[in-house]
């Protein structure tokens, strides 16, 4: 059942909002407390970068990783050298886009790699102290491997991501995480006009726009605001755990890591028509799915989304770091 808020009131109720903006200090201060603080904006850039170069290479050695770097590859723990982006890499394609937070010492790269059977699409979630990488967390999906995936929209990174909002619209850190969970919010329970969008939002998943597409048709073809309040999204029975890890205050960018669980109890939603509409076999299935999605957030409203995730994991699988 889709939960209309009630109109003119706060639609983030007041104990989300407490909650939220608790957990938001708590990680914002625990970030900040043990972030490579020494480590800039281009420095962090740079070292992502040689991280990339020495996949390519097949070099684990030219990584700049501590010895006690813990890494993990779609939730699964591996180490440089291992899994399928280090093993398949054969170079890295112009479209990068960064969300550097170095006072938390973090930082996020959603960017495409070639590779030696098909390219894929990589996000990484890095930590760094000391100039060396000390937690490194990927999302990688090999282009045609899933029932979604493309590069037609990840040629090149659009301005959008990099542009330097005017102070008058942007937003503190914890500000940033509560808008982005609305979003997540919305999904597990049902709400409707729950989050801000700007009315050309846009989003994209796997390289496929699946909000805001001017040439798509049903449920792509709406922008964010409506594809948000279909009753379709019923099927999402969970989202957790919700970690918001790289914070770029200045782009308006947030960054993080999140676990989709579908148990497959829903069989049918009713649609804006009052008819019931029973799921498709791929909403039915019941897993969890990975995703590491990035929101740039400019005045207060959610401009663009951007995902990577892959599915097929156990119902109750953990992350990989901690619940």
């Amino acid at each position: 059942m889709t939960r209309q808020l009630p109109a003119g009131r706060n639609r983030f109720p007041r104990l989300a909002r407490q909650s939220l903006a608790a957990l938001a200090a708590s990680l914002s201060l625990a970030g900040i407390a043990s972030g490579a603080q020494d480590c800039d904006r281009a420095c962090l850039i740079g070292v992502t970068d040689t991280y990339l170069a020495a996949m390519v290479a097949h070099d684990p050695a030219r990584a700049p990783v501590s010895a006690t770097a813990r890494f993990t590859e779609n939730t699964h723990v591996t180490k440089p050298g291992e899994g399928n982006a280090w093993t398949n890499a054969t170079g890295v394609r112009s479209y990068k886009v960064y969300i550097a937070d170095p006072a938390a010492g973090q930082i996020a790269l959603y960017t495409v790699i070639d590779g030696k059977e098909r390219p894929g699409i990589l996000t990484l979630r890095m930590k760094v102290q000391d100039r060396r990488i000390t937690e490194i967390e990927s999302v990688h999906v090999g282009v045609g491997t899933t029932g979604m995936s493309s590069l037609d929209n990840l040629k090149d990174a659009a301005p959008v991501w990099s542009e330097v909002l005017p102070p008058a619209k942007r937003r503190s850190r914890e500000e940033m995480i509560a808008i982005a969970d609305r979003y997540f919010a919305t999904l597990e329970d049902g709400y409707k006009n729950y989050i801000p969008f700007t009315d050309d939002c846009l989003r994209v998943e796997n390289g496929v726009i699946t909000a805001g597409n001017p040439k798509g048709q049903g449920i792509g073809a709406l922008g964010c605001r409506e594809n948000l309040n279909q009753p379709i999204w019923a099927y999402i029975t969970h989202v957790k755990p919700r970690r918001y890890l790289a914070v770029d205050v200045e782009r308006g960018l947030v960054s993080g890591m999140f676990m989709f669980r579908h148990a497959g109890t829903e069989k049918t939603y009713v649609n804006d028509k009052g008819e019931t509409v029973p799921f498709g076999e791929a909403m039915l299935r019941k897993q969890a799915v990975v995703i590491s999605e990035l929101f740039k957030i400019e005045d207060g409203r959610i401009r663009r989304i951007e995902a990577v995730m892959t599915g097929g994991l156990d119902l109750d699988a953990p992350s990989g770091w901690g619940e």
